[in-house]
């Protein structure tokens, strides 16, 4: 939770709220599944995250890839799939 000045030197403030929820899940493999919701002052804006994972965290390569939903006060917005690899040397 957190303030902003609406205008500097007016001494007039907003509170903001932001929070998230994680869960992943781990199997016998090298694979799991990642939830995640965020939501921010509630009504204004949330995403929810869900996809998948490859790789230990002491591995050389891992991968993460998944699906976003999310929407704001305008409604909701495209979705979109995000693909991250990571690389130890």
């Amino acid at each position: 939770m957190g303030w902003d000045e609406l205008l500097a030197g007016s001494g007039e403030t907003e509170s903001q709220t932001a929070w998230y929820v994680l869960a992943a899940g781990k199997s016998p493999w090298k694979v799991g599944p990642v939830v995640r919701y965020d939501a921010w002052d509630l009504e204004e804006w949330s995403r929810i995250t869900a996809g998948g994972y490859w790789g230990e965290p002491d591995d050389d390569v891992r991968v993460i890839v998944h699906y976003e939903h999310f929407e704001d006060e305008a409604g909701v917005h495209d979705g979109r799939v995000l693909a991250q690899g990571m690389v130890r040397f």
